[in-house]
């Protein structure tokens, strides 16, 4: 069965967070989200816009992304708060 723990459960908050912003942001989740496909990883894609593209912006803005499966891979971990969070929506949304 799967096991909860209070870090586990803290990565899925941020991560959900995450997602919520990036998609009011205008991203598409290209990660499946439904409760028993939630995990700390997402990949996400912006429409119009280069994921290697998308990925040197967070890297200048001090955000660790990677490029993964034609989209932009985000791994928050349990330390990540609502500063690293803009700075991600920010860095992805800067043309």
């Amino acid at each position: 069965g799967s096991r909860s723990s209070a870090v586990g459960d803290r990565v899925l908050e941020v991560t959900d967070r995450a997602c919520q912003r990036l998609q009011q942001a205008g991203a598409r989740l290209v990660t499946r989200r439904e409760s028993q496909h939630r995990s700390g990883i997402v990949i996400f894609d912006l429409p119009g816009q280069e994921p290697n593209e998308v990925r040197q912006r967070c890297i200048d803005a001090g955000v660790v992304v990677s490029c993964r499966g034609g989209g932009v891979r985000i791994s928050p971990h349990a330390y990540a708060d609502e500063v690293d969070l803009d700075r991600l929506v920010e860095a992805c949304t800067a043309r």
